[in-house]
C-alpha cells in the first residue's frame, strides 16, 4: 500500500539558552487517507483509529502578544553604557522578537510574560521617541509602547 509523506516543522526551545531551533519531522499517511489541512493552522497530532480513519488534532490558536510595560521606558541619548530593556506583558511565545523603531532586535525570551534586549543609547543622535512592540513567530504582534531617548539634564 502506498503512503504519503507529510513534513512538519516545529519550533523547539532550548530552556537553558532561551534560543529557538526549527526541527523537521516526518509523518507517513496511507494513500487512501484523504488529508486536507486548513492553511495557517498548526497540527498537534495525526493519528488513525482501529478502522484506519484519521484524526487530526490542532493546537489552539494562540492569543496575540500583549505589551504592558517597558523597563526602563527611557534613557539619555548621551549615555555611554548599554541598557537592558525588559518588555513585560503576556502571550510572548518562544522565539518572540522585540521590534525597536521598525527593526528586529536580538531578543532573549524569559517567559510568556517577559522578553528583553539591549539598547545602545548612542544610536540616537538627539532626543527621540520610538515605537516598541513584540512580534511572535506566527506574525502576531502587540500594540506598541514608546521608548524615549531624553536630553541630558541641564
Amino acid at each position: 500500500m502506498p503512503t504519503y509523506f507529510l513534513k512538519l516543522t516545529e519550533a523547539v526551545l532550548d530552556e537553558a539558552t532561551g534560543q529557538i531551533t526549527m526541527q523537521e519531522r516526518a509523518v507517513y499517511i496511507p494513500a487512501e487517507a484523504r488529508l486536507i489541512l486548513p492553511r495557517h493552522r498548526e497540527v498537534e497530532q495525526i493519528t488513525f483509529d482501529e478502522h484506519g480513519l484519521r484524526k487530526v488534532e490542532y493546537l489552539a490558536e494562540p492569543d496575540p502578544p500583549v505589551l504592558d510595560q517597558l523597563e526602563p521606558s527611557e534613557t539619555s541619548y548621551l549615555d555611554i553604557d548599554p541598557v537592558t530593556m525588559v518588555c513585560r506583558g503576556d502571550n510572548f511565545a518562544p522565539g518572540a522578537v522585540i521590534v525597536f523603531n521598525g527593526g528586529d532586535e536580538p531578543t532573549q525570551w524569559g517567559s510568556p510574560q517577559e522578553v528583553s534586549t539591549v539598547v545602545q543609547p548612542g544610536t540616537a543622535t538627539g532626543p527621540l521617541t520610538v515605537p516598541i512592540y513584540v512580534r511572535n513567530p506566527n506574525g502576531d504582534q502587540s500594540a506598541p509602547l514608546d521608548f524615549t531617548f531624553t536630553a541630558p539634564p541641564p
